[in-house]
């Protein structure tokens, strides 16, 4: 996804927050409405709409919703040892470097691709 030419901050910049979200709804019954819908939701599109980014809009209140339980409970976690802010600032810097970057990691992704599936 992040070599896509139109890249999404707002998407990416979340990814590792909402994911951990999703892992958090376990614990937390309030977040298993929206991790069900994202996880429901996500399957149909990844089998009906293949690539297409849009169909996610419908659910994106409930990814930013889980990034927030996510982000909230990481920084509980960690806060002692900095290591959150240490974290999100490397993955930050990640993104910018692939958006500062793109048509090199896009190439370079792709020549991947193409050597390990032909």
């Amino acid at each position: 996804y992040p070599f896509l030419p139109q890249y999404d901050w707002t998407y990416a910049l979340l990814v590792p927050f909402w994911i951990f979200g999703l892992w958090l709804a376990r614990r937390r019954r309030e977040l298993r409405p929206a991790a069900g819908l994202v996880v429901g939701l996500s399957l149909v599109f990844a089998l009906l709409a293949g690539p297409v980014s849009r169909y996610r809009f419908g659910f994106t209140p409930c990814l930013i919703l889980l990034a927030g339980a996510g982000a909230q409970d990481l920084y509980e976690r960690t806060r002692k040892a900095r290591k959150f802010y240490w974290t999100t600032a490397g993955w930050t810097v990640m993104n910018l470097a692939l958006w500062l970057g793109s048509d090199t990691a896009r190439g370079s992704a792709l020549r991947l691709k193409y050597f390990l599936f032909g």
